[in-house]
């Protein structure tokens, strides 16, 4: 048996180095993933002090509902935080934080639910069912 001769190898051009980026993006580029780097910290903290308080209290929803309130408001950068609870075709205030009581929006009566609010997002605007 013999052997088949290998195939010749494909010859490839050189390359010019790749140019170095100006010291104005490479600035721009740090600041950018130093704020990226921030947000990632925030978060791991939020969610950090909420499964402390989840591990702390787990029968106690109303805790762990305000705790989820207030985190997701700081992170956000928000001044209200609020939980829905879906019931039927209603939304119900489950914990809120901040300011929303003294804006005389009623906090015991749900509000209606349209097809918008009924699949909320993570870190959808309270007020979307107006």
């Amino acid at each position: 048996m013999r052997r088949r001769a290998k195939p010749a190898k494909a010859k490839l051009k050189a390359m010019r180095p790749a140019a170095r980026k100006s010291p104005k993006n490479v600035d721009a580029t740090v600041r950018d993933l130093e704020r990226r780097l921030a947000e990632s910290q925030a978060r791991e903290q939020a969610t950090s002090d909420v499964l402390r308080i989840i591990s702390r209290s787990p029968a106690d929803l109303s805790t762990v509902l305000l705790t989820i309130a207030e985190t997701a408001a700081r992170v956000c950068g928000a001044s209200d935080g609020v939980v829905f609870l879906t019931i039927g075709t209603r939304l119900r205030i489950m914990a809120h934080h901040g300011a929303i009581g003294a804006r005389g929006v009623p906090l015991s009566t749900g509000c209606p639910c349209t097809s918008r609010t009924s699949r909320p997002s993570r870190a959808s605007s309270p007020w979307a069912w107006r």
